[in-house]
């Protein structure tokens, strides 16, 4: 066997050499071939093969408005008619609801975050936030605490921060707690700093979240807006519910608020699914392609 082997391998020496094209050409499809196959399969174990990173995930529901064109019939609904929801509609699905132990909001935003003499200045992702969306999760602070209901109200100005905000801006200082920094130039407190490895959305993360105080203030502010839509709901549901009476109670709750409000007329209903899919959904069906294709392949 050993005499064999050594045999062939001295046949494709001779014959590499004879042909260095060839053989470059066959070096680089291998590594390619190996580098590809490696990260796509890396993913995949991370994205196609993993829950998301949350206590009873499978109880975790995405929700979304369903917006039906002129004229469609209200029994035939399609997931891309899935639009974002209004705050109204929001605070009227946490009251109403009997199916979902809580339900939590989340408005992607990208602020100037700064530290309060404005070291550090870049424009980042971040996210307004119900105080209630790490409880939904499941997830506590490293450091501090999350928000307080209270906190939701006009005039105040807090923020959590990402594991890798703390440790890049403030050197993972313990003391960041209850220091002053500025978003989009005015101060807010920093009341916690969330664990390592916690992103949220999972497929776009935030650097910092703050509540949505800011959108409750004004004359007209966007939290009495019930045709503007703008938030990512998530809920958890309540033990030993399925998402089949989830969806019914929440369905049922929207054909009353389009019926008690013009605004919602073509919102008669509501899209759920597990968080899981809606949040790495696209990406599970690509890199389940991929992985197939490259499996074919080789």
């Amino acid at each position: 066997m050993l005499s064999t082997f050594v045999a062939d391998a001295k046949f494709a020496i001779r014959q590499l050499r004879r042909s260095p094209g060839f053989a470059v050409s066959t070096i680089l499809t291998l590594a390619f071939g190996i580098g590809a196959t490696t990260a796509i399969f890396t993913l995949v174990d991370g994205i196609l093969l993993r829950p998301l990173p949350f206590p009873d995930p499978d109880r975790l529901i995405a929700i979304d408005t369903m917006q039906s064109p002129p004229g469609a019939p209200t029994d035939q609904l399609y997931t891309d008619w899935a639009i974002a929801s209004s705050y109204p509609n929001f605070f009227d699905w946490q009251r109403q609801n009997h199916t979902f132990e809580s339900i939590a909001s989340y408005q992607e935003n990208a602020r100037l975050f700064a530290k309060a003499n404005g070291d550090g200045a870049q424009v980042i992702s971040c996210g307004r936030v119900s105080a209630n969306l790490f409880s939904t999760l499941g997830v506590r602070p490293e450091l501090g605490r999350t928000f307080t209901p209270e906190e939701e109200q006009p005039g105040h100005r807090v923020v959590i921060l990402s594991h890798e905000l703390w440790v890049s801006l403030f050197g993972a200082s313990p003391s960041v707690i209850g220091q002053t920094v500025r978003v989009s130039d005015e101060p807010s407190i920093v009341v916690g700093v969330m664990p390592a490895g916690f992103h949220y959305p999972v497929n776009q993360p935030a650097y910092f979240w703050a509540t949505y105080t800011a959108n409750a203030e004004g004359k007209f502010p966007l939290t009495s807006r019930r045709d503007d839509d703008e938030l990512q709901i998530v809920g958890r549901l309540k033990p030993h519910v399925s998402v089949e009476q989830a969806r019914a109670d929440l369905n049922t709750v929207q054909r009353q608020l389009a019926q008690q409000y013009p605004e919602n007329r073509s919102r008669s209903a509501v899209l759920i699914q597990p968080l899981l899919k809606e949040q790495v959904g696209g990406s599970r069906d690509v890199l389940l392609l991929c992985s197939l294709r490259l499996e074919w392949f080789y």
